[in-house]
């Protein structure tokens, strides 16, 4: 209790001074010791009570409780926790939900139309200030979703960085335990599709923010934070792949080999031998650049598992070509560059364009058959984003722009290919 209500029990206090000192409710629904009722009143006004007191034992006593009061020792106590405010806010008004179910109608209805609906959710959170923490980081979580069907990446990193804040403010806990993990994957996707245009602290923040992302899905009360992950990474493959790729954009490619590894597992036991050959390939990609040998023999070991592959998704299936083609390039610079023969290196080299010659030509009698249709433009962040056919070919491969923005390549490893085509053109 506070020292307050000791005060007022257990002294005996002359009635005048009882009329001055708050009662229990009064002083455990006040925030702070200045704002309990008649406090000032009880410094002020105790020394000249004292004198109508006739009991020598309650002159002591309430003299000790005086000057006790009028330290500073009492106002440095520990107080209770309150909140600023006891009162709840005022609910929603019947315009406000009005607008609300507007806003959501117009982002996620049958004709979503995005832009239509950011303004709508802008009002929306501008009416929802009031509300609890939990509540106005939906809103800002949805609001970042909008912006990234915008493609408006820096808007999005923006609101999603606040609806994050809001759930990890008092309370936040009370929002549905998928907002966190939902805040967090939209932020790192949102980083994600700057690709190599992100600053060294986003890039780490997004490697972040999927590593959280994916322990908080984890279905499944696990001891360490590593199984956690990696049930996280089983519930979401796609998520793991671009773990991986975001871990490679911030340096760590050890970690990120690990993780495409992992993508590469969880795709194959959910029947995905298409992007689980990709995620291997990509893994092998990662460990060239800390150890080339090693990496040249797990970029080798992928190609055995392309003849699993198979299926009618014509443009997944192109995608699998596109990066063996890449693969193989990559695996060329590692040999010509000292992890295997010269010969080898030519042999994987003349390989790789003859497959992407040959995926090209098969793209181009495609289209006159079955002309594509023009899909909406997106944010590209995940591993159906990859280089598929007409996006990628020798003559690409050989520009060092196309190896560092396209396909994300580690430094090193865009070095050993420059050094390949450098001594092969002399």
């Amino acid at each position: 209790y506070h020292p307050l209500i000791i005060v007022k029990v257990w002294l005996e206090i002359p009635p005048r001074m009882m009329m001055l000192i708050p009662s229990a409710a009064d002083i455990m629904e006040s925030p702070h010791p200045a704002q309990i009722p008649h406090f000032e009143s009880i410094r002020q006004d105790s020394s000249s009570i004292l004198q109508g007191s006739t009991s020598s034992s309650s002159n002591r006593m309430l003299q000790a409780a005086t000057d006790w009061l009028s330290s500073s020792e009492f106002s440095l106590l520990p107080q209770p926790a309150f909140a600023e405010t006891d009162m709840a806010p005022a609910p929603p008004t019947n315009g406000e939900i009005t607008l609300l179910r507007q806003a959501f109608s117009t982002f996620y209805g049958a004709n979503r139309d995005a832009e239509a609906a950011e303004p709508l959710l802008t009002q929306v959170i501008q009416a929802w200030e009031r509300q609890s923490a939990d509540e106005k980081a939906g809103l800002y979580r949805v609001r970042g979703d909008c912006y990234a069907a915008l493609l408006q990446a820096d808007k999005a990193i923006a609101d999603y960085s606040t609806a994050i804040d809001l759930l990890k403010s008092p309370g936040g806990e009370k929002a549905d335990p998928a907002e966190l993990p939902a805040s967090l994957l939209g932020r790192a996707r949102a980083i994600r599709s700057l690709s190599t245009k992100a600053t060294k602290d986003q890039a780490s923040q997004g490697a972040k923010d999927y590593e959280e992302a994916l322990i908080l899905s984890s279905r499944e009360e696990w001891d360490t934070k590593q199984e956690l992950l990696e049930d996280g990474a089983r519930t979401n493959p796609y998520a793991a792949w671009e773990y991986g790729m975001a871990l490679r954009l911030a340096g760590n490619t050890e970690k990120a080999k690990d993780v495409h590894l992992l993508a590469s597992q969880f795709f194959e036991d959910i029947g995905d031998p298409a992007r689980s050959v990709i995620s291997l390939m990509d893994a092998g990609i990662d460990n060239a650049d800390y150890d080339p040998e090693a990496g040249a023999k797990l970029i080798g070991s992928s190609f055995k598992k392309i003849k699993l592959v198979e299926g009618r998704d014509i443009p997944l299936l192109q995608r699998v070509i596109a990066k063996e083609g890449e693969s193989r390039v990559a695996l060329a610079g590692l040999y010509w560059t000292g992890a295997g023969d010269k010969q080898d290196a030519e042999s994987q080299l003349g390989l790789a364009c003859e497959r992407l010659d040959q995926l090209e030509a098969d793209a181009i009698a495609r289209q006159k058959i079955n002309p594509p249709v023009v899909q909406a433009a997106r944010m590209k962040f995940n591993i159906d984003d990859i280089p598929g056919a007409l996006d990628i070919s020798c003559s690409r491969l050989r520009n060092k722009e196309y190896l560092n923005d396209r396909l994300e390549w580690p430094a090193s490893l865009q070095q050993r290919v420059n050094k390949l085509y450098a001594l092969k053109s002399k």
